[in-house]
Formats: C-alpha cells, sequence, structure tokens
C-alpha cells in the first residue's frame, strides 16, 4: 500500500522505528556518559582505596603497611594513625559520606595527603605539619587536585582559605 507521496507504508512504519530507535540509543549514550563524567563523585569501594594506597605508597617508597578504611563518621573527615606504636602499620580513615562527595581526582590527592603524613612519619616524625603533607602530595597529584580538595573542605567548614596557606615555604 502507498500513501499520497508514492511512500509504501511499510517503508514509512520501518523509517519511523528506524528514527525511535536513533533516538533511544542517543538517549542512553548520553546517559551513561553524563553518569562517567569525571567531575561527578565517583563510587569507590574499599579495593579501590587499595589500588591507590599501594600505588602511591610505591612511588614514595613506604615499605610499612598501610590500610584504607571506610568509617561513618570522622570528625576530621580523613586521618591517619599508626596501628601500632611502633609505627610499622597505618590506617586511613575515610568518613563515609565525605569519601562519596569526591570524584576520582579528589579522591586521588585525599589519598596523597595523608600519604604524605606516613611518609612524614617514617622518615622524619618529629616535623608533622599540615604544609609539609601537601609538599609530599605534590609529588603524587597535581596542585589543582589539592585546591578542589582544599576547597570543599572550606565549604564543609564554612571558611575560605588558599593553598598556598598550606604549603610549605621551600626554599
Amino acid at each position: 500500500m502507498q500513501n499520497n507521496n508514492g511512500v509504501s507504508t511499510e517503508n514509512k512504519s520501518k523509517s519511523i522505528t528506524a528514527w525511535y530507535l536513533l533516538v533511544l540509543i542517543f538517549g542512553f549514550l548520553g546517559t551513561v556518559m553524563a553518569a562517567s563524567d569525571a567531575s561527578s563523585p565517583a563510587t569507590i569501594d574499599q579495593n579501590g582505596l587499595n589500588v591507590i594506597v599501594r600505588e602511591f605508597q610505591g612511588r614514595l617508597h613506604i615499605p610499612q603497611t598501610i590500610s584504607p578504611s571506610i568509617v561513618e563518621v570522622n570528625e576530621y573527615l580523613v586521618s591517619v594513625e599508626p596501628t601500632s606504636p611502633a609505627g610499622k602499620g597505618f590506617i586511613i580513615k575515610f568518613d563515609r559520606k565525605f569519601l562519596q562527595t569526591l570524584g576520582e581526582e579528589e579522591q586521588r590527592a585525599v589519598i596523597a595527603h595523608e600519604i604524605g603524613h606516613i611518609w612524614i612519619f617514617t622518615h622524619h616524625p618529629y616535623l608533622q605539619t599540615e604544609p609539609l603533607a601537601n609538599e609530599i602530595a605534590l609529588q603524587l597529584v597535581g596542585r589543582e587536585s589539592l585546591d578542589k580538595v582544599y576547597g570543599r573542605v572550606w565549604q564543609l567548614e564554612g571558611r575560605k582559605g588558599t593553598l598556598e596557606q598550606f604549603l610549605a615555604k621551600v626554599e
């Protein structure tokens, strides 16, 4: 059967079906691409944290055991502590809600900062400072990543600052 324009209704039906199929495919691809946007919060589990920790630990040549742990509440958002008095191992505790707000780049920056504290403890235990931990972290991640993390932390704390205030003066 043909319509007034000489096009069969069967071909017209197939064209409409193909068009709808294309719309659905592009809609699905757009959803997938939006979900994988690097700026959106990343889902990361214990294994994902372990991978990042091992990478940074190897790059800084830290032989001690480092165990990441996701806890329900950490008043410091993220913190590190020795697992024994002798400093033979360390645990990095991540506040679950805070961790879930971070994208992968920011998660890497937070881990780099905390591993900076571990490096200091294993090399110069009496020089423990936030600026020095950031200097060590800059060997692992870019400055922009640390800027983003500090911006997020300051937003949560309701204050403002600059990363310059938290970097050691290296002369």
